[in-house]
């Protein structure tokens, strides 16, 4: 493990120490059942909200592709809610059975992004959000990957991929056009709550 140390002066007698620590963090990966006739619609809604808002909405100015509203859960819901149902459970899943601490879990942004020849988008994260979700819709060949960290994950339509909020992630200028979905997730543990009521 290594780390990386910082002082920030938060006030007069106060510092506050920041710490750059690496450590091992689960990614899981998973296919969406029905993803070739669910694709086919997310496809033509995401393709319709990029004709109608063509300069796109995105939070983060430096990158360079399109962007829809973040709240495609809520504005487009019958469309969007297999996935987001979906995505739910899976978090779920992964929570109890692969993490052994059992949550709930809610979407709450969702949006989509296209890219087109030499378009990327900046290394960044989405803390404060406890995971975030990357949904593979329509991925040429030769698109560029998404990059959590160190790990390179090659694009595949259908695919779902859930990630920690805070890790730091990319997509270099890709060369085949990508379509994707992307999701911050909120948890909520009731076992954390089962410990004030001990003792």
């Amino acid at each position: 493990m290594m780390s990386k140390e910082k002082v920030h002066k938060a006030g007069r007698n106060l510092y506050v120490t920041s710490r750059k620590v690496t450590f091992d963090l689960d990614i899981f990966i998973v296919k969406f059942p029905p993803w070739e006739q669910e694709n086919e619609k997310y496809k033509k809604k995401i393709l319709e909200l990029r004709e109608e808002m063509p300069k796109g909405f995105d939070m983060q100015k430096d990158n360079t592709s399109w962007h829809s509203l973040y709240s495609l859960h809520l504005d487009h819901a019958k469309t969007f809610h297999p996935l987001v149902n979906f995505t739910k459970h899976t978090c779920e899943y992964a929570a109890r059975n692969i993490l052994r601490k059992p949550s709930s879990f809610a979407v709450y942004n969702m949006w989509a992004m296209t890219y087109d020849e030499g378009q990327e988008t900046k290394i960044h994260d989405h803390f404060p959000s406890s995971l975030s979700a990357v949904y593979f819709v329509d991925i040429e060949d030769n698109a560029a990957p998404l990059i959590i960290g160190e790990e390179e994950i090659v694009p595949e339509n259908g695919t779902l991929i859930i990630f920690p909020g805070q890790a730091p992630h990319y997509v270099p200028p890709t060369e085949g056009k990508r379509m994707i979905i992307s999701m911050n997730i909120e948890g909520d543990s009731k076992e954390k709550f089962k410990m004030t009521q001990m003792g």
